[in-house]
């Protein structure tokens, strides 16, 4: 709709699974065992592991951030910490 103001806001993004970005459930399931792999997926505060800060999956690679300050930008997170942000971009 053309006459829709659109905002866009990082803040917005989908939870950030660090290492497990973009991996398939199923191997990551194997590679970690079901008791960590469930902690993270269905637990509150536990977050996968985080991402290499050399990883080319950073976000601080993505062209979309570059006018954000680095040190904001997640390289995992808990549903806690998804929710911090996510809450935080309404106030």
């Amino acid at each position: 709709m053309m006459h829709v103001d659109t905002k866009y806001s990082w803040k917005l993004n989908e939870r950030h699974y660090g290492d497990w970005q973009g991996k398939n459930k199923d191997e990551v399931l194997e590679e970690v065992g079901e008791e960590f792999f469930l902690s993270v997926r269905r637990g509150y505060d536990t977050p996968p592991p985080s991402l290499s800060i050399t990883d080319k999956r950073n976000p601080e690679f993505d062209s979309n951030y570059k006018a954000l300050d680095t040190s904001v930008l997640p390289l995992a997170e808990s549903l806690k910490d998804t929710s911090k942000r996510v809450v935080n971009y309404f106030f």
